[in-house]
């Protein structure tokens, strides 16, 4: 790869890259303007982020995990993290065969959660038994800034999350919940 010029050297000008270059590169995320400095996306190439916003672009066979937003945007998705403080996960046991069709289930609540505004984003995964570890397994895992009781006055669980639910209730053989804290830099023991 050619050695590029520093972005002071050549001022970065608004672009936006097609939908499917930054949408695979951050999962799905919407695409927004990016600064891009001299160079060119070629296709199939994304946006590579030097310092303080993106210049040049790799193929998708470079160094994948440095591609990811401008810095600015970094900078305070890692705020956001500093101040979520809890890791929750719950888990299900379901019954044998159940665990893909029960995460799909799981994944319509923890979207219908979120778009109530009561949860942030959630994380679905399981294991039917095709692999090792404990199987008919599925979790949610979603992050929150403060542990609260889902009894708490004026807490009302969505009545679509309660429709998403409905249909897995007979494949869940039992369920639980785990609590965990967020490693953080600042919670950082260099002790």
């Amino acid at each position: 790869m050619k050695a590029q010029k520093s972005h002071r050297e050549n001022p970065p000008h608004s672009t936006r890259p097609p939908a499917d270059s930054f949408q695979q590169a951050l999962g799905g995320a919407s695409t927004r303007e990016y600064p891009a400095g001299p160079a060119r996306r070629q296709p199939g190439q994304v946006a590579r982020e030097y310092g303080e916003g993106v210049e040049g672009w790799l193929s998708p066979s470079s160094q994948f995990h440095s591609v990811m937003m401008p810095t600015a945007d970094r900078q305070a998705a890692s705020a956001e993290m500093e101040a979520t403080m809890y890791v929750i996960r719950r888990v299900y046991e379901v019954k044998p065969g159940m665990a893909r069709r029960y995460a799909t289930i799981a994944m319509k609540m923890g979207q219908e959660y979120e778009a109530s505004g009561q949860r942030s984003p959630s994380r679905i995964y399981y294991n039917g038994g095709t692999l090792p570890g404990e199987k008919n397994r599925v979790y949610m895992e979603w992050t929150a800034d403060v542990i609260d009781s889902p009894s708490r006055e004026g807490n009302v669980i969505p009545q679509s999350v309660r429709d998403a639910g409905s249909p897995g209730r007979d494949m869940v053989v039992e369920n639980w919940i785990e609590f965990y804290e967020l490693m953080t830099p600042g919670k950082a023991d260099e002790g």
